[in-house]
């Protein structure tokens, strides 16, 4: 065919070839129409894969500094380098809870216990101090008799 190529049918069909690209003025602008979205889908595509590319560029340069921090951050954690103020942080965190264990320690010592305070409290109630006065209030009420009768005498 002088328009455009030709398939043929499968041998033995019987049937005529037809025409792939179909003849005359009409269906030129068809195929040519055909060809210039061909071209535009080709062009997009290039673009889409050029942008793609770049894509995938940027992502792993971006991975490789993050490996990169990451790495120096292990190195850094590992070796103890620039980090001054979170060590002296700790340092004294440490401080802190070495004093608080000394005092608690202290405190075990020489605080009374559970059973020592019962005791305490048993023998206090058993003796009832209420019954009993000092020797500087017997000193009182004798003082104070005395001056009674002197003065009962002396009227």
């Amino acid at each position: 065919m002088p328009s455009g190529a030709t398939s043929s049918a499968p041998a033995g069909s019987g049937a005529q070839p037809r025409a792939f690209f179909p003849a005359g003025p009409a269906d030129n602008r068809w195929v040519n129409s055909t060809l210039l979205l061909l071209s535009q889908k080709l062009r997009y595509a290039a673009r889409n894969d050029k942008v793609l590319e770049h894509n995938m560029l940027v992502v792993s340069k971006r991975l490789r500094q993050l490996e990169e921090r990451l790495q120096s951050v292990q190195a850094t954690s590992s070796a103890g380098v620039d980090a001054g103020p979170v060590k002296e942080l700790l340092e004294s965190f440490k401080n802190d809870l070495v004093s608080m264990r000394a005092e608690i320690n202290e405190m075990r010592e020489t605080a009374a216990s559970r059973e020592q305070v019962a005791e305490l409290k048993a023998l206090v109630e058993a003796v009832n101090p209420l019954d009993f006065v000092t020797i500087n209030q017997v000193k009182e009420i004798v003082d104070q008799r005395i001056e009674k009768k002197a003065a009962s005498k002396a009227k």
